[in-house]
């Protein structure tokens, strides 16, 4: 089941947002600080955020806006923005941030369906890309150090893996790592 978290800090938000979506694994992170906590413990298949989030005065943690949110966490978690603001600058500005998404409150439940299906979608689709680019790196970096052509380099590579029964991205990240600490190596020397 895939896993969504909301950051939103109205209740009556959070209540709606889990009635539409019965069929996720939702999680709800009613401050920024909440969210960052809970994307460092185990980053979510896709984030669902509010632009305006408002910290309680009882609340000790920073004030922390969706947009200082997005800032600040890994690039690789997909988000989408729910927000009440529908003004265009604050929409391009989420989506210059990264958003697959804009929503406005309050949402009708088939189209916040909609909408996270195909940015789950986007999101495994960005994510299969990235993992081909390191697989291709990899290959790219074995064909150079070993001289071999590109079949050869992409056969070493499954070999490897299959000889440590892991999978061939976890592989190939590890000669991108270990490239990438011979060339700062060498860089330190000069």
């Amino acid at each position: 089941m895939k896993r969504i978290l909301l950051v939103e800090d109205n209740g009556l938000t959070q209540d709606l947002v889990q009635d539409i979506l019965t069929g996720y694994a939702l999680q709800i992170a009613a401050s920024g600080a909440e969210a960052l906590r809970l994307c460092s413990e185990a980053p979510p298949d896709l984030l669902i955020l509010d632009l305006n989030l408002v910290t309680p005065p009882e609340r000790t943690e920073k004030k922390l806006s969706g947009l200082e949110l997005l800032r600040r966490l890994p690039e690789a978690v997909p988000f989408i923005v729910l927000t009440a603001d529908p003004s265009p600058d604050t929409r391009r500005a989420a989506i210059k941030a990264g958003a697959l998404a804009y929503c406005v409150k309050p949402p009708d439940p088939d189209n916040l369906v909609n909408t996270v299906e195909v940015a789950l979608a986007l999101a495994a689709e960005r994510s299969n890309q990235a993992r081909e680019a390191v697989i291709h790196r990899a290959i790219g970096i074995l064909m150079a150090l070993h001289q071999m052509d590109e079949a050869r380099a992409r056969e070493a590579l499954r070999d490897l893996a299959s000889t440590e029964r892991r999978k061939l991205y976890e592989i190939a990240q590890q000669v991108v790592a270990a490239q990438t600490l011979l060339n700062l190596t060498e860089i330190r020397k000069a």
